[in-house]
């Protein structure tokens, strides 16, 4: 852990001494060289990716994937679980509203169900 802490103090003093000096505006900046003149304007490559990459990708995302597919999923899923609930209450309306009737003949087709289930295996 000290040689940790040794290095980070000597990075930071490093830093300190290099940059001491006040930043200067971009129009009192020397101009760049070396490497920073290579990179500046990234051999417009950004600008390529953007047009080739990003932007197709960025349509297709939200075009086609989110209006179409989510939307039409999240529709289908919203509708059937509604319709699903409103099935169960149904079923459970049907069987339990109070009358005697339904609710034994849903417990013999149940029972016949089940029966037929075991003896079938």
């Amino acid at each position: 852990i000290g040689t940790a802490i040794a290095t980070a103090c000597v990075g930071i003093a490093i830093a300190f001494a290099r940059y001491r000096a006040p930043v200067p505006t971009k129009a009192d900046a020397p101009a760049e060289q070396g490497v920073a003149a290579l990179l500046h304007d990234a051999y417009r490559v950004d600008a390529g990716l953007d047009r080739v990459v990003v932007r197709p990708l960025a349509w297709l995302s939200d075009s086609v994937l989110w209006r179409g597919i989510d939307r039409a999923l999240e529709s289908l899923f919203v509708q059937g679980s509604r319709a699903l609930a409103r099935a169960a209450g149904a079923a459970h309306d049907w069987v339990g509203g109070g009358d005697v009737g339904r609710y034994a003949w849903a417990f013999t087709i149940g029972l016949l169900v089940m029966l037929a289930a075991f003896t079938v295996r």
